[in-house]
């Protein structure tokens, strides 16, 4: 039985989090000895099945956050060298970087992914970037979500590399909202309150759009990243200023978004990049009629434009309008037909069996295809 170790800043907030918890639970149900390491626990922790195991860096992530860099090192080489699993699929830009030194030495077959558009990731640090590049350049095998993102890597890392899209759950496949009775007009967004999600672009934008269709109404799901983080209280600002209280809705974390998705009759995502993303693969796997903006990368891959959902250009908050207001004044029949096409799309291509198949067969024996 070979033992596989995931590694994840937390179990709680992201698309990359949510990944994590269903591979893990897919391996040990396949029979693999599987483990989590994280910095720390947290509340709103996505579920995982008994038998994976949870190491923790510190007991919380606060706990984490105040404990100095050599201590974190020096527990996490620990927990690693002590379960020295076979093989090691690393999560995130920082934890992949810790990954990289605490690993050293023991051997183990290293996978890195990667989550987030990689012409994005530490930007504003050309050590943190070289560190993050040379987690690639040294690992065994690396996973991507999009062929795209591999255009970013040389060939060394591309001739290892294997595309596998985010798996959505059996709960995504096995729901789907009932057929439209009216023209869309209760939209969703889903994704942790950051700037990379660009909320004041899609706050505008639906300003806009309400102004031309007042039946329209749109609930926002998601936290920002901890207590004192000031962006919700900003985007809220925003939303009272335009005067849309009763209109636009901060809902904060739910562990029932799927409900939500089947609530709803659209989904809008106005992020400036992503990696591929969940929200939007569920939504579409939910049947609704997705807008998103055309940013690198995934969204391309996912929607097919007016034909199983519609693209926008980034950061232009009319064409992202425009799009709201199309959408909430199409006909029942016409959004039923976009969301059954964006369904069969996302079941086709992110089905959790082709998800643990590919990953599978890296796992065991290496294979690339």
């Amino acid at each position: 039985m070979k033992k596989v170790m995931l590694t994840i800043s937390t179990l709680y907030g992201g698309g990359a989090e949510r990944v994590v918890s269903i591979w893990a639970n897919q391996l040990q149900q396949q029979g693999y000895d599987v483990s989590i390491l994280i910095y720390g626990r947290g509340e709103g922790e996505y579920p995982v099945s008994d038998g994976v195991k949870i190491y923790t860096v510190a007991n919380t992530y606060s706990d984490y956050q105040r404990m100095g860099y050599i201590k974190r090192f020096c527990r996490m080489r620990r927990l690693i060298k002590n379960e020295h699993p076979d093989v090691m699929i690393n999560f995130l830009p920082r934890m992949q970087t810790w990954v990289l030194f605490a690993s050293a030495f023991i051997k183990t077959f290293r996978i890195e992914t990667v989550r987030v558009s990689p012409w994005e990731v530490c930007k504003n640090s050309r050590i943190e970037k070289f560190l993050w590049k040379l987690c690639f350049k040294v690992a065994d095998a690396v996973i991507l979500q999009t062929k795209e993102q591999g255009d970013y890597f040389g060939n060394r890392v591309i001739n290892k590399s294997i595309v596998i899209p985010n798996p959505i759950s059996d709960q995504c496949v096995k729901s789907c909202r009932s057929g439209y009775t009216s023209s869309p007009r209760l939209f969703i967004a889903a994704g942790r309150l950051t700037t990379q999600k660009n909320y004041p672009l899609m706050i505008d934008a639906f300003a806009k759009a309400y102004q031309k269709n007042p039946n329209i109404r749109l609930s926002i799901y998601g936290a920002g990243t901890g207590l004192n983080d000031p962006y919700p209280e900003r985007l809220q600002k925003q939303i009272d200023d335009l005067g849309l209280r009763d209109i636009v809705k901060l809902e904060g974390r739910t562990n029932k978004i799927i409900d939500m998705y089947l609530n709803s009759d659209g989904f809008i995502m106005s992020s400036d990049f992503e990696g591929m993303p969940n929200a939007l693969a569920e939504a579409m796997a939910c049947g609704l009629v997705c807008i998103s903006t055309n940013c690198k990368t995934g969204p391309k891959d996912m929607i097919d434009n007016n034909q199983n959902g519609f693209l926008v250009n980034m950061r232009n908050v009319d064409e992202l309008a425009d799009a709201i207001v199309f959408v909430s004044t199409m006909k029942k029949e016409e959004a039923e037909a976009i969301g059954n096409a964006a369904r069969n799309t996302i079941l086709s291509m992110c089905s959790e069996e082709n998800s643990k198949r590919k990953l599978m067969r890296l796992i065991d024996n290496g294979e690339l295809s």
